[in-house]
């Protein structure tokens, strides 16, 4: 297990060399940073992996509410979404 702090995902396909993500935590506010985060994450997300969006739910903060409901309709094959009362909603790739 690796804790990987950087500029995501600017700088940190050219520090990290990662051919498979386990494991993702999202915590982003802003529209593209999170949907250019799920974007990189996605391609090299393993099959039974899970991606952790912060911030889902919370009033004013529409943004991350937005990029879900893009992806649970873009994706809704590719992942398993799991709502939960800590302001954050779980994706489990199939």
């Amino acid at each position: 297990t690796f804790v990987l702090k950087n500029f995501f995902p600017k700088n940190f396909h050219k520090l990290y060399r990662l051919k498979k993500v386990k494991l993702c935590h999202i915590d982003c506010n802003t529209y593209d940073s999170v949907l250019n985060s799920f974007r990189s994450v996605d391609k090299k997300m393993v099959n039974g992996g899970y991606i952790i969006f912060d911030d889902y739910g919370i009033p004013g903060n529409i943004s991350v509410e937005k990029v879900i409901n893009k992806i649970k309709k873009d994706y809704k094959k590719k992942y398993i979404f799991f709502e939960n009362y800590n302001s954050q909603i779980i994706l489990l790739k199939n």
